[in-house]
């Protein structure tokens, strides 16, 4: 696993907090044109080396997604991007055989996933 999968995880958490606290209480127009701003940003910044992850890392950064956010990858598309382009997606996840909904489980399947977060995190002295 690579570190920059660990701290994709970690930047897309503090990303959808950032957004959450910006768009609280604003019309829908607003949020709309904000969260189309900010996709362009990300996208300049993240496509090429998402773009370069195997869908095996493509599904361990939606488990990190999870674990840092505690919501799944389909339900963020849906909240910020609607259910058309939520289940578009998982169509896609789909056919890659993987799925957007995948949970997160620290103690159970994730459990290895969970060891070496925390190990990178010791040994890069990050603090939650």
């Amino acid at each position: 696993m690579s570190i920059f999968i660990i701290a994709a995880a970690s930047i897309a958490s503090c990303f959808l907090n950032s957004v959450n606290l910006h768009i609280a209480g604003k019309d829908k127009a607003y949020v709309t044109s904000y969260i189309n701003s900010r996709e362009k940003e990300l996208k300049k910044e993240f496509a090429d080396p998402l773009m370069n992850l195997s869908v095996y890392q493509g599904k361990i950064l939606m488990k990190l997604i999870n674990r840092e956010t505690g919501n799944n990858c389909y339900d963020i598309l849906k909240e910020f991007k609607g259910g058309f382009s939520a289940r578009f997606w998982q169509t896609v996840a789909f056919f890659f055989g993987s799925n957007l909904k995948q949970p997160y489980d620290p103690k159970g399947e994730d459990a290895e996933i969970e060891r070496i977060v925390k190990e990178v995190r010791r040994l890069y002295g990050y603090r939650t």
